[in-house]
């Protein structure tokens, strides 16, 4: 529902809410109500309103920064959504309403598609406001009656306990991982996030020691993002033939309203790809009640079969690839773009959202990619990269950076930095980067020296991939 200004892609439109009953329908108190919500967020949008839009969000929405953050860049750019919301039907649930929503949106670039989201609305101060918002999955990927959710993108299945609903991920989820989902319980508020990712360095020596470092680096930054934080229980986890960890957690958020949780999270690692699970049990008491469920949900995961003779690495790469590897050479004909690895360095396709391809340093830990996405026409360079290099910041501990130059990179220009910075739990990167914008496309050459490479040495190389990108057409 949200619009999102991410590190990956930005959808930005103008908006049109409209909601409507079945013609001959008796309106029952919830939908009188429902109804009434989703004209006051119309008339909001119409006005542009951010603050009236954001008072209509519950205090315990878990993306209100990042909803009034990302309204008010729509704004300054003059490119609100552009949606039309028709009410299907509403019905009262665990102190709530969930509501089905028909959604249409509308973009320059894009045109116009359909979806149906699942609103879950509950009452605060006598008024009735939005908890939540989900994308309701394709009707081939969920089967309601055996609650199996397949992914022919992330290659695997779960199956979701009677009573809980199977949803698509979230907007932040889907802009990080190769495919993710929402189990959510029947409380409407307590879930489970599931995804699969391709890691882009090797963290351990083993699967297992691979999933407790990126467990650890994860529950790590959670600490430093979180109020009164603490680990109650962590260790080895092992399902569907593969090496893990869990880490079991307690905290409160620090925006108001976001309350107290406990948090499982499992890992489970088939290098280079990642399975996660991130059990969030809301309220102080909920955990007791919701821990087999957890269990029985991460249990229940079965990895799809590979035809082809490919590795589940290159199956899954193969789902979203927008470009191939020939040699040491990458070609995107839909990017419009090239871009090799030196000597020395292992290049292949990821099928994490925007990640065109990555290079991985032969001798060492560190890595090169090249991101790409489409932007809205009004976005400069300075846009796309001032609100990245905001989001690093704020994840990252002891960033410095170090220079920055505009640049002309391939007759376009280009902003070149170069910065140093903390990452919980894998340690001091130095970062080479070059951001450009061709014809409405983002790229992003991002070339990280790891600790203990040497930096001196892989300026050298990374200069060598960035002079070796290029666009096939001007």
């Amino acid at each position: 529902m949200i619009p999102h200004y991410t590190t990956t892609r930005i959808v930005l439109s103008s908006i049109l809410l409209a909601a409507c009953l079945p013609i001959g329908a008796a309106e029952s108190p919830v939908i009188a109500e429902a109804t009434a919500l989703i004209q006051s967020l119309q008339t909001h949008f119409d006005h542009r309103q951010v603050d009236k839009i954001t008072e209509l969000f519950h205090p315990q929405y878990e993306e209100g920064e990042l909803l009034k953050e990302n309204l008010q860049k729509a704004k300054e750019l003059d490119a609100f959504p552009d949606y039309t919301l028709t009410l299907l039907d509403a019905i009262e649930q665990a102190a709530a309403v969930v509501a089905r929503v028909a959604i249409i949106e509308r973009s320059a670039d894009q045109g116009a598609h359909q979806r149906t989201e699942l609103f879950v609305l509950k009452h605060h101060g006598g008024q009735l406001k939005i908890l939540g918002t989900y994308e309701v999955p394709d009707a081939e990927a969920f089967d309601p009656e055996t609650g199996l959710y397949s992914s022919s993108k992330g290659k695997y299945s779960v199956t979701a306990p009677a009573g809980w609903r199977a949803l698509k991920g979230s907007h932040i989820l889907r802009a990080l991982t190769a495919d993710s989902m929402i189990l959510l319980a029947p409380d409407l508020h307590s879930k489970v996030m599931i995804g699969v990712l391709q890691l882009p360095l090797k963290l351990g020596d083993s699967n297992a020691e691979t999933a407790q470092k990126a467990a650890l680096a994860d529950s790590a930054m959670e600490s430093r993002l979180t109020r009164n934080h603490r680990v109650h229980d962590e260790g080895p986890f092992a399902s569907s033939g593969m090496e893990g960890y869990r880490i079991l957690s307690e905290f409160e958020g620090k925006e108001p309203g976001i309350g107290k949780r406990k948090r499982l999270r499992v890992y489970l690692v088939d290098d280079p790809i990642l399975y996660f699970f991130v059990c969030d049990a809301i309220g102080p008491d909920q955990y007791g009640r919701l821990s087999s469920r957890f269990n029985d949900i991460i249990t229940s995961l079965a990895l799809l079969p590979i035809e082809g003779g490919l590795t589940r690495q290159e199956a899954l790469a193969a789902e979203q690839a927008e470009g191939s590897v020939t040699g040491r050479v990458y070609t995107s004909e839909k990017y419009n773009c090239f871009i090799a690895a030196p000597e020395g360095w292992e290049i292949r396709t990821s099928p994490n959202p925007g990640h065109l391809v990555e290079m991985q340093y032969g001798a060492g830990k560190s890595i090169a990619r090249l991101i790409g996405s489409k932007g809205p026409k009004s976005a400069s360079v300075m846009d796309i990269f001032s609100t990245r290099l905001d989001q690093v910041k704020s994840v990252v501990q002891e960033f410095v950076e170090t220079s920055r130059r505009e640049i002309t990179l391939q007759n376009t220009p280009a902003i070149e930095s170069v910065q140093s910075f903390q990452v919980d739990g894998l340690g001091h990167f130095q970062v080479h980067e070059w951001t450009v914008i061709k014809d409405n496309t983002y790229y992003l050459i991002l070339c990280q020296c790891i600790e203990p490479d040497d930096p001196d040495r892989l300026a050298i190389d990374f200069e060598l991939i960035m002079k070796s990108f290029g666009f096939i057409q001007d």
